[in-house]
């Protein structure tokens, strides 16, 4: 079954992408648990990935912001990062919202 996931930051909707799940706990094991393991073999701990992964945030949005151009690459870094703070407990979880495409 196919599904949007969409993520939202400040009330802005930054990113859309498609998933076949709903579960938050899968999408996380996918896209950020090796983000966060990378971060703790380089010596990071949770309290630097915060403050790094909030100021990547903060860098994307602005730059929406200002309408300058969003790399793909990037709006995949972004989804990545918000749900590692998810896992934190530092990304609000009313700013993800996955919904069931029609068919």
């Amino acid at each position: 079954m196919s599904h949007t996931l969409y993520i939202f930051y400040k009330d802005e909707r930054m990113a859309l992408f498609k998933t076949n799940t709903t579960d938050l706990n899968e999408m996380y094991e996918y896209c950020s648990k090796e983000l966060i393991l990378d971060g703790f073999k380089k010596k990071m701990d949770i309290k630097y990935q915060i403050k790094f992964f909030k100021n990547f945030l903060e860098q994307i949005y602005k730059r929406k912001r200002n309408s300058y151009k969003i790399r793909h690459s990037d709006l995949l870094m972004f989804r990545d990062v918000a749900f590692a703070l998810y896992k934190y407990n530092e990304y609000d979880l009313n700013d993800i919202i996955v919904l069931k495409n029609k068919i």
